[in-house]
């Protein structure tokens, strides 16, 4: 089977055919069949633009030896020549025939000159020259690119086998003539094969060239082996085949620094590779001297060293190692703006205070050493408290929490304004969880210290009772007595007023007796004693006494009067004893004033009835001490008490009436 392979001529500086050289392709042409034949199964068929054998070989055909196989010949090379299978001759020492050549073969052990035809190099795969004909015999034969598909034997020409044509061929910078075919078609003929004969292929593309091998099998050249050609990658390999791995600018690469203090920063010069190479080691940039190791942007800032550590621009900058925070002090009072401040190597401006907690850097007079002043407003000593504790000008407030005004002395603070439960300016609370119970209070009958004086229930407190020492236990005792809410000890009476408190039987709340000889009830009184008479109050002393009595043994003071009825005591001459007398008082005491009756008054005087107002009246007359009703005429006479114009001393006139009473 003939193995073919269409190939793609990229020669440089390849000539194109002259006339000449196609008048030579036209000449006599023969067939040259199985160079190896036998049990290799190689069917080799080339036609060769050369003279014909018949006009070159030796008139003495002799060494021709037909053969089917190379067991057929002692040199074990059965060859096709001119539309035969021959044995191939043995040369050593021996000329070959025209149009064979001597070759040294191994054929089974040993090595063996034998008669080869020379066009069997043509298109053979191939590395160099020397691969492109016989070993130890010199020719002309070239090794010539063919482009991508690799590197063929060509052939020096003229003459060229049919289907070949002689071109020339610039190589390094010769021209040279070589044998190549016409169809860009070689064939992998089965000495190929068996060779193993390959060459150089290559893939190229815009990335790059890529080699590799092709070498010939049985079913033709073998696929190149080269790689297509990428951009080259940070992957170990020659992706782009051009004998550099990872190189500059490599897909995937990165951008390192020159670093010549190896610090881990560089300086602006940088490649972009795969991975450090010499003093591009750095991935960052930004070093301000690379001399100095202690110099890069890695670095911190140290203060008063003259360098610029960390590369920014600036030498003992903000934050710089060893920096001291100073604070924000506008009002220079020594105290900062907590919130405002910067490490610094020196001061700075505005930022002077090594000291923080400045609340208000507008006013030198607050800061945290200041002391806090009640009601000004201001949180003087920047506590973030304001009239907090212990200001100037605090007053004590008491714990007071049942909020009646008196706290607990020993629990108190001194604040600016009452703070709950601490609202108290007075102390000494004895509960202070009833707010009943404080020294404010008045003593309570309740069995509770209300006023916190150390006693409950004492003398004198609200509800007490008045109790009397009584001694001798009967109810009553002596003395002005002691307000006590019980009794206590011999203060046990609720009465007072015994005038013997020895004796259980004189007390106040006994019944005189007027048989005794004690004062039993204890009072100066023998009022309605045991066995006492009835005596009326009698100031005035005329016997009688008013209505007020009292039971007495005997008289005593004003009750002297064994009778009462008296209605003027203060006047000894008016009693129910007197008789009435005509001067405006009541001197019987019969209720009645000046009265006419039951007997008449003594120095009274005579009225008459006037009912006609005459002032003339009739009898009987009543002895009276002034007029009374229709008893108002003093004169007797009057003729017709019915008509006031008829009585003594009227004019008389005629009317038929006895107008003057004379008859």
């Amino acid at each position: 089977m003939q193995k073919t392979l269409f190939l793609a001529f990229v020669l440089v500086q390849i000539g194109c055919s002259t006339n000449t050289d196609r008048a030579n392709e036209d000449k006599g042409k023969e067939t040259v069949q199985d160079l190896w034949g036998g049990e290799q199964g190689w069917d080799n068929d080339a036609t060769w633009d050369t003279v014909s054998n018949e006009d070159t070989l030796q008139s003495d055909a002799s060494w021709k030896k037909p053969c089917e196989s190379p067991l057929d010949c002692e040199t074990s090379a059965c060859i096709s020549l001119g539309g035969e299978k021959v044995c191939a001759p043995e040369c050593l020492g021996i000329p070959c025939p025209d149009g064979l050549s001597c070759e040294l073969m191994r054929i089974g052990g040993d090595p063996i000159w034998i008669c080869l035809p020379p066009t069997r190099y043509l298109c053979r795969p191939c590395t160099k020259n020397a691969e492109c004909g016989p070993p130890l015999v010199a020719h002309g034969n070239l090794c010539i690119p063919f482009g991508p598909v690799g590197s063929f034997c060509g052939q020096d020409c003229p003459p060229c086998p049919s289907n070949y044509e002689c071109k020339e061929v610039m190589l390094n910078g010769q021209v040279y003539h070589q044998c190549l075919p016409q169809t860009g078609v070689c064939s992998c003929e089965a000495e190929f094969v068996r060779d193993g004969a390959w060459t150089v292929c290559y893939k190229e593309n815009e990335h790059g060239r890529c080699e590799g091998v092709t070498k010939c099998l049985d079913e033709g050249l073998s696929e190149c082996s080269a790689k297509e050609p990428k951009p080259e990658m940070c992957n170990g390999e020659d992706d782009d085949c051009n004998g550099v791995t990872d190189e500059d600018g490599a897909i995937g690469c990165t951008t390192f620094y020159k670093d010549d203090d190896n610090d881990s920063f560089g300086t602006g010069e940088a490649k972009c590779l795969c991975q450090r190479q010499g003093s591009f080691s750095a991935t960052v940039s930004g070093d301000c001297n690379d001399k100095d190791p202690i110099v890069s942007p890695a670095q911190s800032e140290v203060c008063f060293d003259s360098r610029d550590n960390n590369c920014n621009g600036l030498t003992d900058e903000e934050g710089a190692q060893g920096c001291t925070f100073f604070y924000k002090d506008k009002d220079k009072d020594g105290f900062g703006v907590t919130s405002d401040k910067k490490c610094l190597c020196a001061k700075d401006d505005d930022y002077t205070a090594t000291k923080p907690g400045d609340c208000n850097d507008d006013d030198a007079l607050v800061s945290p050493t200041q002391q806090e002043v009640c009601n000004d407003g201001m949180d003087n000593d920047c506590d973030s408290l304001t009239d907090e504790e212990g200001a100037s000008g605090c007053v004590v407030f008491y714990y007071d929490a049942d909020q009646d005004g008196y706290g607990l002395q020993g629990v108190s603070k001194c604040l600016c304004a009452p703070e709950p439960p601490y609202t108290a300016t007075l102390y000494n609370d004895c509960n202070d969880t009833d707010p009943t119970v404080n020294p404010g209070q008045i003593e309570i009958c309740n069995e509770k210290d209300d006023d916190c004086d150390g006693d409950a229930n004492e003398v004198g407190a609200v509800g007490c009772s008045m109790f009397y020492e009584d001694k001798d236990g009967d109810g009553y005792g002596v003395g002005d007595g002691v307000c006590l809410c019980h009794e206590k000890g011999f203060f046990r009476a609720k009465a007072s007023g015994d005038c013997d408190d020895e004796n259980p039987n004189v007390n106040p709340g006994q019944k005189e007796d007027c048989s005794t000889p004690e004062d039993d009830n204890c009072n100066p009184f023998d009022d309605d004693a045991i066995g006492c008479t009835y005596f009326y109050y009698d100031k005035d002393k005329d016997g009688y006494g008013t209505s007020t009595s009292a039971c007495l043994c005997e008289p005593s003071g004003f009750f002297t009067a064994a009778a009462t009825g008296d209605c003027d005591d203060n006047d000894r001459d008016v009693n129910p004893g007197k008789a009435e007398v005509c001067n405006g008082k009541d001197d019987d005491c019969d209720a009645e004033t000046d009265e006419y009756l039951p007997v008449p008054p003594s120095n009274c005087t005579n009225f008459y009835w006037d009912e006609d107002g005459d002032t003339y009246g009739v009898l009987p007359p009543k002895c009276m001490c002034h007029q009374e009703g229709a008893f108002r005429a003093t004169r007797l006479g009057d003729c017709d008490d019915k008509n006031a114009n008829v009585f003594p001393g009227a004019s008389e006139i005629c009317d038929g009436l006895d107008n003057n009473c004379n008859g």
